[in-house]
């Protein structure tokens, strides 16, 4: 243990850290996801295409 007396305040370097690191993996998780996002709508695209495209052909075809 550290000779510390009662009078002296603890060091928070540690805690200083972990908050940096903490900030630094909420950054990254942020970006993947901005980049994540465009990607997943991109390979979707064209299944979500054909979904609303087949309800507005029924649509037309219903309607008198």
């Amino acid at each position: 243990m550290e000779n510390q007396t009662p009078g002296q305040p603890k060091k928070s370097f540690p805690t200083v850290i972990v908050i940096v690191i903490i900030i630094v993996v909420l950054c990254a998780l942020m970006l993947c996801c901005i980049f994540a996002i465009p990607g997943i709508l991109a390979l979707l695209g064209p299944s979500v295409g054909n979904v609303f495209s087949g309800i507005i052909s029924n649509m037309v075809t219903v309607t008198p």
